[in-house]
Order: C-alpha cells, then sequence, then structure tokens
C-alpha cells in the first residue's frame, strides 16, 4: 500500500527536495500521510499540514524562508518582541502593534517589508525603521542607506533641482540631480524620461525667485512662455536644454526666459489654441495683437467670431499669419439679424415723411456694423445706425428700389437689395341701397371703385345679413330676403390686393310684398312707397308717372297718385294680396288708371268741320289740317290713325288730323282714329271714326300743265272739269311762265268761237274750213295744222305743248 501511494502521486520540489503533491484536506492523519509517514512541509519548517495551509491563505508559498518568515509572523502575533534577530535596538513593539492589527492572519506582502526593514536597521543599516520604509517605498532598495542618507542630507543646490527635501523624490530623480545638477532639464522640461513635455509653471518661477520682465509678467502671456518652454523642442536643444540654474549663471532660466521673442512664443501659442492641443488660457486680443496680425484683426470681435469657429477652423487656416488674416476676413461677414422682406407693399396714405419701411439689421458677434443706403432710389429713404429704413420724403404711388449695405469695422460688407411699392389706396364712391321685400329677389348696384394704379380690384361684404351676397368683380349685392326687417351696419369694402377701402355703413330696409298694402281700399298709396314698387319690379316708367304727373283728371291738373287713390277706392280692379308679383302690381295699377282716364275722357268724337265738302289744295304744297277728339290733348293719351290713307296723320302736340299737300284724290275717305293710354300695360284704346267728303281745288289763279291731251279741245275741257277756263292767246304770252309751244283760245270768249293756234313762228290761223264739235258744243270750228295747212278736229300737236288754266277755285 505504501509503494503503491508513492507510485500513483505526482511529486513537486520543496527546496531541493521531492515532495508529493497532496492536498491535506483528502488526506488524514494530521502530521502523516498515512500510518506514520511524516508531512513533507515539517521539513521546509511549517509546524503541520494545517499550518502550511493557513500560510498558503497568507500567500506564504513551500520554501524554509517562507516558513521561517510565517513563524516569525505567528511570534509578531503573540507579542514575543524578542524574535528580531541581528537588531541592536528593540523594535519588537512594532511586530506587536502589527501582529495586534491584523492578527494571525498577517500577510506575507505585509509582514516581508517590515520584516526587511526591522533586520535592515541599524550600523551598518538605515539609521531607523521608518527611513527605511520611506526608502523603499522612493524605489531605494535595503542596500542603498546609503545614497539615502546623501538624500536626507543633500548640499542646498542638490536641494534646488530634486526638491526642498531630496528624499521625496525616486532615487533615480536623486541620482541625475547629483550628476549634472540639471533639473529644469530633467525634471521641469522633458520630465523624468528625457522625452515628454515638462511640467514647469508659474508656481516653479516663484519657488526659484525667477523674475521675468514687463513683457512676459502678466498672467497671459507667462501662460504662454511656460507653454512654450515646456515644450519638447525648446528643451532638447538650445536654449533651455542648456539652463542650469534659475538666476545665477551665465544662460540660467531667468535671462533665456526673457530672451524669447513675443512674437514667436504668442504666434506659436495662438496655433496651438486653434489646433486644440491648448485649451487654458485660451484666445485674446492681447494674443492676436502679439502674434503680429495687427490692430484690425486683435478686436474682441475677431476673437469672439474665431473661438465660435474654432470646430471648423482646420491647419491650413493658420499655416501662416496671412493665410490666418485672410480666414478671418473671410469668417468676419455680417450676417442679417432677420430674413427681412425685400418686396415691400406700402400704402400710399402711410408713405409719408419717416415712414417706416423695414429693419435690415445685421451684426458680426461682438464687433459693430454700419449702414449705407445705395441704389437708384436711395434718396428716397434713410437709415439709422441701427438699420431702420424710413422715408426720406414722402413717396407718390409708385415703385422704389434701393440697397442696404452693412459694413462691419473688420470683415466684408453685405449688401442686401429691397423693392417698395407704393400702392394707392382704392377709392369707392358714396352710394345708397334702397329697401327691398320679403321673398323678392334684392339687389343694389354698388358704384365702381377706382384704383389710379390700375389693379384688379375684389369686392367684399362686412357686417351683412346671411341672405345678401356681393359679386366679388362688380361689386354688385343681391340676395332673397326671408323675413322683414332693418339689416344696418353694413359696408362695402374693395381690395386692390394690398390696400383696402371700406364704404360708409348703410342699411338694407326689408318690407312686406307691397301687394297687402295696395289690396286695402281704404289706405292711400304714399310717393315712398311707389318708389319701393320699383325695388319691388314694377316698371318705372309706370311708378314716375304716379309720383311725379300732375296732369290727371277731369281739368289735367290733378297728381296722377292722387287720382289712382281716387280710383282705387271703387275701382273693379282686383290684386292677389301679398302674394302679388310685379307683373300682378303693374295689371292692376294700369287697370285702376285706365278706368281713371276713360272716366274723364269726355270727348271721344271728331267734330266735324265747317264744311262738309274739304276741298284738298295741290298748288303750294299746303296740309290741310282737320280736329281730333279732346282727348287726344290729354297728356297720358296718345292718337294715331289706324285705317285711312296711309299719307294722312295725327299731330298730337297740335291735336289735329293733318292732311298733306301731296293728296289729290277727292272723294269721300272714311278716317279711324285711335286713342291709346299707353304708359300702363295692357294699353287702353277706343277707336272714332269720320267720313270726309273731299274735293280738289288750288290756290292760285293760273294753273300750268304739259300737254297731256291730243289737242287744244282736250285742253279746254281739262280746264273746264277744274272749274275755270283755258287762258286765251294774249293771257299766254303774258305769262313768262309757258313755253314757246302753246295751246290757247284767241281770246277770251267762251269755248263755242273759233279756234286758234299759237305757232313756232308765232302767227296765227284763223279761217277754220272744218267744223269740229267742241266739247258738248257741235258748231265749235276746227283747228288748222301749221304744219301741213290742213283743218282738222283731229290730232293738230306732237307732244310737249303746254297751256294754262285760270279762273280756278281757291281753298
Amino acid at each position: 500500500m505504501k509503494h503503491l501511494l508513492k507510485f500513483i502521486l505526482p511529486t513537486v520540489l520543496v527546496s531541493g527536495v521531492a515532495l508529493a503533491q497532496f492536498d491535506p484536506n483528502l488526506v488524514g492523519g494530521g502530521d502523516s500521510l498515512g500510518s506514520g509517514v511524516s508531512s513533507p512541509f515539517a521539513d521546509l519548517g511549517y509546524a503541520s499540514t494545517a499550518d502550511y495551509t493557513a500560510a498558503k491563505a497568507q500567500g506564504y508559498g513551500p520554501s524554509k524562508g517562507d516558513a521561517t518568515l510565517w513563524g516569525h509572523a505567528q511570534q509578531s502575533t503573540s507579542g514575543n518582541s524578542q524574535q528580531i534577530s541581528g537588531s541592536s535596538q528593540n523594535y519588537g513593539n512594532v511586530y506587536t502593534n502589527l501582529g495586534n492589527q491584523n492578527g494571525a492572519s498577517v500577510s506575507k506582502t505585509t509582514f516581508q517589508p517590515v520584516f526587511d526593514c526591522t533586520a535592515a536597521v541599524g550600523s551598518p543599516g538605515y539609521d531607523n525603521y521608518a527611513d527605511c520604509t520611506n526608502a523603499v517605498s522612493k524605489q531605494y532598495a535595503l542596500v542603498d542607506y546609503t545614497l539615502y542618507n546623501q538624500a536626507k542630507t543633500a548640499s542646498s543646490a542638490l536641494q534646488l533641482y530634486c526638491g526642498a527635501v531630496c528624499t521625496t523624490v525616486n532615487k533615480s530623480v536623486f541620482e541625475t540631480a547629483q550628476s549634472n545638477q540639471s533639473a529644469f532639464d530633467i525634471d521641469k522640461a522633458n520630465g523624468s524620461d528625457g522625452t515628454t513635455a515638462g511640467t514647469l509653471t508659474a508656481a516653479d518661477l516663484t519657488a526659484h525667485n525667477v523674475t521675468l520682465n514687463a513683457t512676459w509678467n502678466s498672467g497671459s502671456r507667462k501662460n504662454w512662455l511656460i507653454a512654450y518652454a515646456n515644450q519638447p523642442s525648446e528643451n532638447t536643444s538650445s536654449p533651455m536644454s542648456a539652463a542650469n540654474h534659475p538666476t545665477t549663471g551665465a544662460g540660467n532660466w531667468q535671462d533665456k526666459l526673457n530672451a524669447y521673442s513675443l512674437a514667436d512664443v504668442s504666434w506659436w501659442y495662438l496655433q496651438q489654441v486653434l489646433a486644440g492641443t491648448i485649451t487654458t488660457p485660451g484666445l485674446s486680443t492681447d494674443l492676436f495683437a502679439s502674434a503680429g496680425l495687427g490692430a484690425s484683426y486683435s478686436t474682441q470681435e475677431v476673437v469672439t467670431q474665431v473661438t465660435t469657429a474654432s470646430s471648423s477652423i482646420n491647419s491650413s487656416n493658420y499655416a501662416s499669419k496671412s493665410a490666418f488674416q485672410s480666414y478671418i476676413t473671410t469668417l468676419l461677414t455680417p450676417t442679417w439679424d432677420a430674413t427681412p422682406a425685400t418686396a415691400i407693399a406700402k400704402n400710399l396714405a402711410t408713405a409719408a415723411s419717416g415712414s417706416s419701411i423695414v429693419t435690415s439689421s445685421a451684426s458680426v458677434s461682438g464687433g459693430t456694423v454700419s449702414y449705407q443706403i445705395t441704389g437708384a432710389d436711395n434718396s428716397s429713404f434713410a437709415i439709422s445706425s441701427g438699420g431702420a429704413v424710413t422715408t426720406a420724403s414722402s413717396l407718390a404711388a409708385g415703385t422704389y428700389n434701393f440697397n442696404v449695405v452693412a459694413t462691419p469695422n473688420v470683415g466684408t460688407a453685405i449688401t442686401k437689395a429691397f423693392s417698395v411699392d407704393v400702392n394707392t389706396v382704392p377709392t369707392l364712391a358714396s352710394f345708397a341701397c334702397g329697401s327691398g321685400f320679403v321673398s323678392t329677389a334684392y339687389s343694389c348696384t354698388t358704384p365702381s371703385a377706382t384704383d389710379a394704379d390700375g389693379d384688379a380690384l375684389t369686392y367684399s361684404l362686412v357686417g351683412a345679413p346671411s341672405w345678401l351676397s356681393i359679386n366679388a368683380s362688380t361689386g354688385a349685392l343681391s340676395g332673397t330676403p326671408s323675413a322683414t326687417g332693418t339689416a344696418s351696419g353694413i359696408k362695402v369694402s374693395v381690395s386692390d390686393g394690398s390696400d383696402t377701402s371700406m364704404s360708409a355703413a348703410f342699411s338694407v330696409v326689408i318690407n312686406a310684398n307691397p301687394g297687402s298694402a295696395l289690396a286695402s281700399t281704404s289706405t292711400a298709396a304714399t310717393s315712398s312707397q311707389v318708389s319701393d314698387w320699383a325695388t319691388f319690379g314694377v316698371n318705372s316708367a309706370i311708378t314716375t308717372d304716379l309720383t311725379t304727373n300732375n296732369t290727371c283728371g277731369a281739368s289735367g291738373n290733378q297728381s296722377c297718385l292722387a287720382a289712382f287713390n281716387a280710383q282705387k277706392a271703387s275701382s273693379s280692379c282686383t290684386l292677389p294680396g301679398s302674394s302679388a308679383t310685379a307683373a300682378q302690381l303693374e295689371t292692376y295699377i294700369a287697370c285702376v288708371m285706365i278706368e281713371h282716364h276713360t272716366a274723364v275722357a269726355n270727348a271721344t268724337t271728331i267734330a266735324t268741320p265747317a264744311s262738309s265738302q274739304l276741298t284738298i289744295c295741290q298748288g303750294n304744297n299746303t296740309a290741310k289740317a282737320f280736329p281730333l277728339p279732346t282727348t287726344c290733348g290729354h297728356s297720358q293719351w296718345t292718337c294715331s290713325v289706324q285705317t285711312g290713307p296711309s299719307s294722312w296723320s295725327v299731330n298730337n302736340t297740335t291735336n289735329q288730323l293733318i292732311v298733306p299737300a301731296s293728296y289729290a284724290t277727292a272723294g269721300n275717305v272714311t278716317v279711324t282714329i285711335r286713342m291709346a293710354l299707353g304708359i300702363y300695360s295692357p294699353a287702353y284704346t277706343k277707336d272714332v271714326q269720320k267720313t270726309y267728303n273731299m274735293t280738289q281745288g288750288f290756290n292760285s289763279s293760273n294753273s300750268y300743265h304739259s300737254s297731256n291731251v291730243s289737242n287744244v279741245v282736250g285742253a279746254w275741257n281739262n280746264c273746264n272739269n277744274k272749274g275755270g277756263r283755258i287762258m286765251t292767246c294774249a293771257e299766254t304770252s303774258a305769262d313768262s311762265n309757258l313755253g314757246n309751244k302753246i295751246l290757247c283760245y284767241p281770246s277770251g270768249s267762251t269755248p263755242a268761237y273759233s279756234v286758234k293756234t299759237y305757232s313756232y313762228n308765232s302767227r296765227y290761223y284763223n279761217t277754220p274750213s272744218t267744223s269740229c264739235g267742241f266739247g258738248s258744243s257741235a258748231n265749235a270750228k276746227s283747228t288748222r295744222n301749221n304744219y301741213n295747212g290742213t283743218y282738222s278736229c283731229g290730232n293738230t300737236q306732237s307732244s310737249g305743248w303746254s297751256y294754262g288754266c285760270t279762273n280756278l277755285p281757291t281753298c
């Protein structure tokens, strides 16, 4: 069994001895492995397997050194202060205190340094336990007590570079200070490893009594200088790498720092801030000025704008001072505080001098902007220091163009163009709308509005009842009211798209149907009611006749409205009442007025002229006038020839029947005269007739005719038929109205005497040889034909001869 266990357990080496690895929690026997086998940990110095297990839990390993160290820890725990071997002093209280604090489970990592430093105290060794532990914490070994003691007693020069007390720095720092005494180069500039940026601060300068000149002795500039001196490039070569003392000797810190160029340091610092490698302190006007950018680029406005834009700035923007200046110039362009409307409509009434046009202010953060008006119409406008544009004088209607130029004190100016349309307000003439009637279409014509600019106009209603509407293009009002009443406060608005004019308020009165009042025979109609009838739709000729005509009644001097009311009371005419239409009202009014005029038209016959034989006078174109019925003379009646000769007519002004002079037909003529009351519809008419016995007559003693007969006998008969006789040859020769070829009698004797002809050569032929019948006379003489020398009763002339009749009756 012993050999079997040996065979299956792997082995481990403990202090050079091969030990079986085992888990004491699995193997019983306490101090023995199996029956009587010794624990391998007992050979290392552990009291038992359980003791090793407890030590292992605190970081102690399977070695004799750890077992011994564990034993000291156990003894310290028990308060045995004599276990510190090799010490000339009694530091058992340290053990004891440590044990009291940590108990039996004090760990190796805690106990080992205490044990080592306790052992190292004394001569030779550290002067005391505290020195040892402090040295160990600063990377000194137990054998470096001599170096540590030197650090404790370092000279003032060494202390200047490694700290007020050199024991506060790591071993390597003190060793470097001992080797070259250049704390600035080692610790302050490049860091302890000689490659990273240094940590020189303003407090370091103060601690080392470094005094800066006026160029650098300010908060911001001192910070630029320290940051510049701390950069590696300034400490791996001249000037700061050779500065071995803050204030003493050639090339000390103080002299080298004061010798830096302000322009170089500030430009470098400005670039670092723009690159984002330095954030505090940031940009300032002094930094821009010190970097040599110039006064225009060293304002707070520039600093604010660059700070605001810092996130978008790249290295090309500050590659050189000139590049950075160009970038700033571009950056410092003003912006409009708001987006002002550039197309502005102004009412002519508000375009007086000083009227506000637009606020066009611009700004550059932290800076100022000045303004100027330019452009075609710049003289018509003014601008304030704040960018508010007003009119410089009163403006006429029209379009004005100008520009606002906003110029920053640094940067690029901006320009915005504006157009101002000064508009003439449309005008609307005053008007009034009449009354209306329930359930009857209502209308009112609004006078056309005018606009001096020629703008299209739009009409609308304000405060109107729901039933009333307006034509947006013409302004005409229309609608059908459903109830009586008065709608007040109505206004018509007209707009040209920019400005609006409003009419004065007016009212519309809606009355009941006029048929209601007319149907009452006891109620007299008034002029106001008659005017409303026209609105209702009654023909205006009828309503005007009633309200303005005073030629009614039997005497023709009565108000027609009074005559209407008088006749209405006894009229047989009827009206539907409140449901009447305009056409029914017209019919009713016409019926009443026809009844009235018929009653007063008392002369309806034509008076007979003085003679029953009416002579028609034809000679001098004088018309004949005959009388008419007296009704035709009334202003409300019109008379006309209904039947009879078409050339006969009626003169209603003189109340006469006119027969023209051109009428030449004798005999009985029957004429029908129509009397019409045409102002009303349907018109009232009445016809009367008269027969006239017409005879022809002349108004001159002589009448001349061309020869329309075959001989002088025919001419004689024609004159006799007209009631006269043919003219003698003596009469014709004395009458210049006759030509050279004349038919005539030789004397003024009766026609029974011999006939003579008047020839071309004015010779008379007197001896008739032929007996002819002359008219009804059998013993009449014949006439000689002067062309062939014969006498006959037949044709004696060719056409073209003339004759005259005399002793004719007159008109």
